[in-house]
């Protein structure tokens, strides 16, 4: 198992964010964190990387217990975020943004040959990388962030709402690539509002209810379950849930 978790719980003072999670990440899986606002689900991918202390249980990477490692130490073993918002600098080049990525790696020499890599993935930074980040839409900021992801060569990428604040042409586009990545072999942890189409790419999912896992399974068991929809994804089992919102950028 590539990533396990054992009674992980998280608190904040007397809040508590997570309580006795168990999860797991297989190698080359997609699996997704559901529920609604407030449900732990961004304290949840903090605490992997490393952001957020964990007040019980163990966090597991390739067999390896990391619950007490530093942050930079867990991103050279091979994890990475995608963060809520994207968390560009802007007034920072393209370029300067994804070498950030392998900076957060340790990486040194020459990275010309993995820049190439991502500007042959998201044409639309190449063409523009010796500009500032300010210049780009919000779904090309999206592709920056995964981009500098990608160049802190993760075996496990975990992104946080990356549908947010983005039209639905833009989202398709996103999941699209998740797809590929995975195809290729990444392993994904993805906390998503938009049910539907996390479920459409998910291996498995987990929903969470005031930092408790209400249920899990397959996408089919989690569409199937009317109840479950309605209380934790916002919809019935025939509908998308999360919607993008209204007005989405792209």
């Amino acid at each position: 198992m590539l990533l396990e978790l054992n009674d992980l719980s998280i608190r904040y003072g007397r809040v508590q964010a997570i309580e006795a999670l168990n999860l797991t990440v297989g190698e080359g899986e997609i699996v997704t964190v559901l529920g609604s606002n407030g449900a732990g689900k961004s304290s949840l991918l903090r605490a992997i990387l490393g952001i957020t202390p964990v007040s019980a249980g163990r966090i597991a990477f390739d067999g390896a217990n990391i619950t007490r490692s530093a942050t930079p130490q867990r991103i050279a073993g091979g994890i990475a975020l995608v963060p809520e918002g994207r968390r560009i600098l802007i007034n920072q080049t393209i370029r300067e943004n994804l070498l950030l990525g392998a900076t957060a790696r340790g990486a040194v020499g020459d990275l010309e040959p993995e820049l190439a890599a991502i500007y042959d993935l998201f044409p639309n930074l190449a063409e523009r990388r010796d500009m500032a980040a300010s210049c780009l839409s919000g779904g090309e900021q999206q592709m920056l962030a995964i981009g500098r992801a990608l160049l802190a060569k993760p075996r496990l990428m975990m992104l946080d709402e990356p549908s947010l604040g983005l039209s639905p042409k833009v989202v398709d586009q996103i999941f699209d690539l998740f797809k590929r990545l995975n195809a290729d072999g990444l392993s994904i942890l993805l906390v998503e509002q938009n049910t539907g189409k996390a479920l459409s790419v998910a291996d498995r999912g987990y929903v969470l209810e005031r930092g408790r896992l209400a249920v899990s399974g397959s996408p089919q068991e989690l569409r199937a379950d009317e109840r479950l929809m309605r209380a934790y994804l916002g919809g019935g089992a025939g509908g998308t849930g999360g919607a993008a919102p209204e007005h989405a950028i792209s």
